[in-house]
């Protein structure tokens, strides 16, 4: 019975992952502008899982994501994906990087940071331009 289910609800969102797929692509392909706030999160993100995470606590994550997802298939309840458990739960002893609103708040605005982040010429010369900031790079 269990199963059943859990291969309905794969289905269902097989269906509806697809159609936002099909849906962000056509709002990529009418968008050709990069969105260097997205671009500066992602590297943040990233930075931020480098700094703050060891390789135990990264395992760690994986190993408990997947104790989550066991009990929930055992109790019969829907799981999310790990990316949203994680974001939820944290890393390592429950530590996670700022949203992306309270990003876009306060270190989006630490030129140095962000510009080290970037590290790239174009990608910099965007990031001064999102920001109203005339200095030339």
């Amino acid at each position: 019975m269990v199963y059943k289910k859990l291969k309905q609800t794969m289905i269902l969102l097989t269906v509806v992952g697809n159609e936002m797929e099909e849906n962000n692509m056509k709002k990529m392909e009418n968008n050709n502008e990069l969105d260097i706030s997205k671009i500066a999160y992602d590297l943040y993100c990233q930075n931020w899982m480098d700094t703050n995470l060891t390789r135990e606590m990264k395992l760690d994550t994986i190993r408990n994501y997947y104790r989550y997802k066991k009990e929930c298939i055992d109790e019969g309840f829907e799981f999310d994906i790990f990316e949203e458990w994680a974001y939820d739960s944290g890393y390592g002893h429950g530590n996670i990087f700022v949203c992306y609103d309270e990003f876009c708040d306060m270190e989006y605005h630490d030129k140095e940071f962000i510009s080290n982040l970037l590290n790239d010429k174009d990608l910099i010369e965007l990031y001064y331009h999102d920001i109203d900031d005339d200095v030339k790079i």
